[in-house]
């Protein structure tokens, strides 16, 4: 059998929705942000929600459409 050959690997995207002041936010942001160390191919895209009313209603519409 022959060996398989590596794979590139594909870009892996995140939506993380944070409110800016929010203490859980800022433990999850620094956690995401040893995984992208750790994974490189990890894109993560950073939605403030308190603040920004287009991106809360972003996180809305997504969190309806995954249920």
């Amino acid at each position: 059998m022959l060996p398989r050959q590596a794979q590139p690997q594909r870009p892996v995207e995140l939506a993380f929705f944070y409110g800016r002041g929010c203490p859980h936010c800022a433990n999850m942001k620094e956690f995401l942000g040893s995984m992208q160390r750790k994974y490189p191919q990890l894109a993560v895209r950073e939605y403030e929600v308190y603040f920004d009313a287009g991106n809360a209603r972003l996180f809305e519409r997504m969190a309806a459409g995954y249920g």
